[in-house]
């Protein structure tokens, strides 16, 4: 049960079952805005969206965008990065290789960190008109497929 709430929890941002609105901060009620000071510290929100589970931000942090989400009592959920396939670790991309996800084009590359697993890698695969969606921890054991 609790790997079908996270898989939810990390493919909610890139699927059509999340309708997301972009709000000015004065919207934003202040546990989400409390939520996110505590999480981010002194990092400054570029945007703020209202979702239909609850709020995300949008921010920079180095030279990387990251957007993190919060329920509507501000509890963080997860932090989504795009990343470049360069950045996914050694260890995912072998275990790749031993799949039945080895001749899979690699279309997108996600870092998510979420309260349960400190850090996932989300790989979004393509073979034809056939997509998948692969979540790894960073010593290359599959948490999910979708």
């Amino acid at each position: 049960m609790n790997k079908i709430i996270i898989a939810f929890l990390i493919f909610l941002p890139f699927t059509g079952f999340c309708q997301t609105k972009k709000i000015k901060q004065d919207l934003v009620p202040e546990s989400v805005q409390n939520g996110y000071k505590d999480k981010y510290k002194r990092i400054p929100v570029n945007n703020w969206y209202e979702n239909t589970d609850g709020y995300s931000a949008l921010f920079d942090k180095g030279q990387s965008t990251y957007q993190a989400f919060f329920t509507n009592d501000g509890q963080w959920v997860r932090t989504v990065c795009r990343i470049k396939e360069a950045a996914v670790s050694g260890p995912v991309k072998k275990a790749i290789k031993g799949t039945e996800w080895k001749d899979w084009k690699l279309t997108e590359c996600y870092k998510v960190e979420t309260p349960q697993d400190k850090k996932l890698f989300e790989l979004h695969m393509k073979k034809k008109k056939e997509k998948k969606i692969l979540v790894f921890d960073p010593m290359g054991k599959a948490v999910d497929t979708k």
